[in-house]
This record gives C-alpha cells, sequence and structure tokens, in this order.
C-alpha cells in the first residue's frame, strides 16, 4: 500500500486492498510533527471506519497537538492522549465506585436493628447451641424498644435508659445476658453485613452481680429430700440426685450417661463430653452403685442410657419433680433472692462442699468436679478454715514433740 499525501501537512494515509468504508476503500491515517525536542515523530491515527475519521478530523487533531508542543500544554502526543483518556475513564470508574460504595454503606446503615438481629439468630440456627436463648431474650426485651430503630440510631444513651429500666425487673445477670445479646447483634452487622458503625455497647457500664450461688445442702436436707423423691416414686429425679450429691456431676453429664461408661467392678464412673470438653472419673460410692443395682434389677436399665425421657430420648431439662420439692420442703421460699434458691446444680455445689468440710484439698476438689482452674474451686476455700487450724496445731504439736525429744537426748548424752 502507498502512502497517500493529502492538502492537510504532516497528514497522509494509506487505502486498504480488502477493508471498505462507506462503498471506499478503508483509510489508514498517520500524523507528522515535531515535538518539544524538534524532532520529528509519526504516530498513527487509525482508520477511518473505525473513528470515523476524515483528513479534515485528522488535522484537527494534529493541529491540537502543534498547538500544545508551542504552549507547553498537555497532550503533546496521541500515546500521551490516549493515555490520559485512559485515566480519565479509570478516575471516572473508580469515582463511580466510590458513590455506588457510599450508596450501599448508606443504605446499610438504614437498615433497622430488628432487621440485623433476625440475621443474626438466623446465622445462630446454623452456628450456635444457645441461638434459642438468643431468639426469646430478643423478643422479650429487645425487640419492642430496639427492632424498628435504624441500627445507626441505637445510641448507648439509649442502651443506658434500657439498662436502668431492665434492673428493675429483673436480675443483674439476666440485664447482662440483654446487653451481651445487643454487643453480639452489632458484631454481627460490623464484621457479617460490614455496616460502618460503631458498636454503641462498648461505652455502656456492665451491671456489677455476684452470681456465684454459696448454699448447699446439709446432710439432714440432703436426706430429706432423697426420702420425699423416693417417697413420690420420682425416681429418676431422686437417682439423678444421688449421682449429684455423692459424685458431683452435672445434670448434662447425668443425661449423657450411657451404661458403657458404669463399671461396678472397679467402682468408676466415666464422665465423657462434659462442659469442659475433658474426660474425667467419678467413683461408685455406696449410695451409688445401690441405686445402679436396683435400676437394673427392676427393668429400668435403656440398652444404651442410664437415663432416658419419658419419650425416650435424651432428657434436656431437669425434671420439675425436683423444683417442687424444693418448694414442699421448704427449701425455697417465694421472696428469696436467686442466689439463694437451690436448683440441681445445688447438689454438685453440696458434693464439693462437703469435700471441703472433711478436709479435702482445694486441688482434690478441682479434680473430683472437673474443674479447669483452681480459680473455680476457690469459692469452696472458706469450709476449710478449722482444717487449716488442724494442720497448723498438728504442725505446732510435732515440732514440740520433736524439740522434747531433743531436749531428753540431750539430757541423756550429758548424764552418759
Amino acid at each position: 500500500m502507498k502512502w497517500v499525501k493529502t492538502i492537510y501537512p504532516g497528514i497522509r494515509f494509506r487505502e486498504s486492498q480488502s477493508r471498505k468504508y462507506q462503498g471506499k476503500p478503508d483509510k489508514y491515517f498517520v500524523i507528522r510533527y515535531q515535538n518539544s525536542e524538534k524532532v520529528e515523530v509519526q504516530e498513527p491515527v487509525g482508520w477511518a471506519s473505525e473513528d470515523d475519521l476524515n483528513a479534515t478530523k485528522v488535522n484537527s487533531i494534529r493541529s491540537e497537538l502543534v498547538h500544545n508542543i508551542r504552549m507547553g500544554l498537555r497532550p503533546q502526543s496521541l500515546k500521551e492522549q490516549r493515555q490520559m483518556e485512559m485515566d480519565d475513564r479509570a478516575k471516572a470508574e473508580a469515582e463511580k465506585i466510590k458513590i455506588e460504595a457510599a450508596q450501599i454503606a448508606e443504605e446499610k446503615q438504614n437498615v433497622t436493628f430488628g432487621e440485623v438481629a433476625e440475621q443474626f439468630i438466623e446465622w445462630g440456627k446454623a452456628n450456635k447451641k444457645s441461638w434459642k436463648d438468643d431468639e426469646n431474650r430478643y423478643n422479650q426485651r429487645l425487640k419492642t424498644p430496639l427492632g424498628r430503630l435504624k441500627i445507626k440510631d441505637v445510641s448507648n444513651a439509649y442502651i443506658d435508659t434500657l439498662k436502668a429500666g431492665w434492673l428493675k425487673k429483673v436480675s443483674p445477670k439476666t440485664v447482662d445476658h440483654y446487653l451481651s445479646l445487643i454487643h453480639s447483634i452489632f458484631e454481627h452487622a460490623i464484621k457479617s453485613l460490614k455496616i460502618e458503625i460503631q458498636n454503641p455497647i462498648k461505652d455502656v457500664k456492665r451491671p456489677v452481680y455476684d452470681n456465684k450461688k454459696t448454699r448447699f445442702f446439709s446432710h439432714a436436707q440432703a436426706a430429706q429430700l432423697l426420702e420425699y423423691l423416693n417417697k413420690k416414686r420420682t425416681m429418676t429425679t431422686h437417682d439423678q440426685t444421688i449421682l449429684g450429691l455423692y459424685a458431683g456431676l452435672r445434670f448434662s453429664e447425668i443425661a449423657k450417661l450411657k451404661w458403657d461408661d458404669i463399671n461396678l467392678d472397679t467402682g468408676l464412673i466415666e464422665i465423657r463430653n462434659t462442659k469442659t470438653h475433658l474426660n474425667r472419673q467419678a467413683y461408685i460410692t455406696a449410695p451409688i452403685e445401690k441405686m445402679f443395682r436396683r435400676r437394673m434389677a427392676d427393668g429400668a436399665k435403656d440398652p444404651v442410657y442410664v437415663f432416658r425421657s419419658r419419650n425416650g430420648k435424651q432428657q434436656k431439662h431437669v425434671s420439675s419433680h425436683f423444683y417442687r420439692a424444693m418448694d414442699i420442703l421448704g427449701f425455697n421460699s417465694p421472696g428469696m433472692s436467686r442466689v439463694d434458691t437451690f436448683d440441681f446444680h445445688s447438689t454438685r455445689h453440696t458434693f464439693a462442699s462437703w469435700l471441703a468440710s472433711t478436709g479435702i484439698s482445694l486441688y482434690e476438689i478441682m479434680a473430683l468436679m472437673g474443674h479447669q482452674d483452681i480459680s473455680q474451686t476457690q469459692r469452696y476455700a472458706k469450709l476449710l478454715p478449722e482444717t487449716k487450724r488442724r494442720a497448723v496445731e498438728q504442725l505446732v504439736k510435732a515440732s514440740i514433740d520433736q524439740t522434747t525429744a531433743d531436749v531428753i537426748d540431750i539430757k541423756s548424752a550429758k548424764a552418759a
């Protein structure tokens, strides 16, 4: 293809032998000019068919570049012009993305607390064993005051107001559960839903409370309780109470107990899948062995589990017979603080308290209870003062006896 000059200086083209445009051979234009360093430059402009080019339009493009070179403006070449156009498009696209992201962020912040809470509960169904507790707490206390508020409008001051009202109706621990749920819902909004918002709970002071129960059954109360349950023929509750009192098992451990875990020959119970996910052993003492053998003899032995619910499934909750006994025997009474009331876990607490009262060390109690940390066992230390006193008195007595023996030995040596 031969180059063809146009009437415009620095502009020429070649005609294609195969491409057609507007019924004629397509033209490929190039321009020539001197750059700012007086060096002649040739640049391709393109096909007439691609950009609807002709000699006049190409001349305008060249003239603008020459003008820019003379005036020190940009662009000063087609390459630079194309790069600037690409940069402008990229900036425009970035700005568009930024605007769209801001719109999405604003839309997210306009969702209600209730919408986020429902998504959190749905997520919890697949990821949390306690999702039902979250759902109940949300419906009980959070849905009405918070559900319709935009999540961005939920302030720490408003939550403080709710907290003050809740403390007049329920225990501090329950209020702490509500606050923890609000915290979790906001964290779900921030981390999972990518809502750009601050968690207001971080500036809300949590209620202070001592949730540790200190009451435990006396030996007389324990005997009275077992006698009552036996008399009422609520033998499953009776037998589970024995395991709580004399082996310190949690109810969840009792409910999961299998006959394969019971070894009457060695006198040991293998406790699996406990709250701490660690196996431990409990000892089969006389009342426990008697209970197991009776259940076997009475035909109460399930092929797999020691205890079953009425529908044949694993028990999830303590029988109401236990709490009815607490009321009838007068162990619990209306108006009593929750910390002072007896529940089934009190049988486990009683087991540890009885051990401490007999002088068993805290580390031994820790092992028997399956605690992961000695701080969990520390609450029983106050039951050991007399034991400590006896230990110190024995130390002093041993020291005096040894000193007396040494004196006698010295006198004997001198006499000899």
